[in-house]
């Protein structure tokens, strides 16, 4: 199974044309993806429901939006595709407010003979004490699930962020991505629990967002 994060900054670099970050969607194998920065009906993607639309370009049959404010006639946030059906989807805003409103999602897939929570987020970016808190948050509500995937943008270069979750993180110190290439830093992450192993990870160099997508490609492990 291959996971997949990417901020896509709302088609902006691409002129909003889906097709062509779908493009990196299709070319990293992902059978999940969590997305950032995604817009639906804003008018600075023309009204367009973007998410529609790039589910279909990654050939994605599923999809749902996490939104967190209300933007130019429409709304702004984050989602997640995927190739199989998924439950119980849920958009949960956090408690811990900063700059700008953020939520994270939740929702199930199955696995052979496991329920998978998938949560997908996008954490405070000026802040750090509320990106601090906000991931507390998150690690509490994932922390009652025994089999779990995190996708996200993280907004943050501290990797000990990601200590309360009690997971394995794809990009790490010592196998560190720059997906936010501008900056040289490594905010964007998947993160895993058992039955779940890394057989291979990286990037879509493209270009297309201000942010690469960040990909894993995760066996399960049947003796779990």
């Amino acid at each position: 199974m291959t996971v997949a994060t990417y901020n896509i900054r709302h088609g902006s670099m691409v002129g909003t044309n889906m097709a062509l970050l779908g493009e990196d969607i299709r070319r990293s194998g992902a059978d999940l993806v969590g997305v950032q920065e995604i817009d639906i009906g804003t008018a600075r993607v023309g009204g367009q429901d973007t998410l529609r639309l790039l589910a279909s370009a990654s050939g994605m049959p599923y999809y749902a939006f996490c939104p967190t404010i209300r933007l130019q006639g429409g709304r702004y946030g984050t989602a997640l595709l995927s190739r199989q059906p998924f439950f119980g989807f849920e958009a949960i805003p956090y408690v811990a407010k900063g700059g700008e409103a953020r939520a994270y999602s939740r929702a199930y897939l199955r696995l052979g003979k496991y329920r998978v929570a998938v949560f997908n987020t996008h954490l405070e970016y000026a802040d750090t004490e509320v990106r601090t808190a906000q991931a507390a948050e998150l690690a509490a509500a994932m922390s009652r699930e025994p089999c779990r995937l995190l996708t996200g943008d993280f907004n943050t270069a501290d990797f000990s962020l990601y200590t309360p979750f009690g997971m394995t993180a794809v990009n790490r110190p010592d196998n560190r991505f720059a997906t936010f290439y501008e900056g040289g830093l490594p905010i964007d992450n998947i993160l895993y629990t058992a039955p779940f192993r890394l057989r291979s990870c990286g990037m879509i160099e493209s270009g297309r967002s201000d942010h690469y997508l960040l990909w894993a490609d995760l066996s399960v492990s049947s003796s779990v």
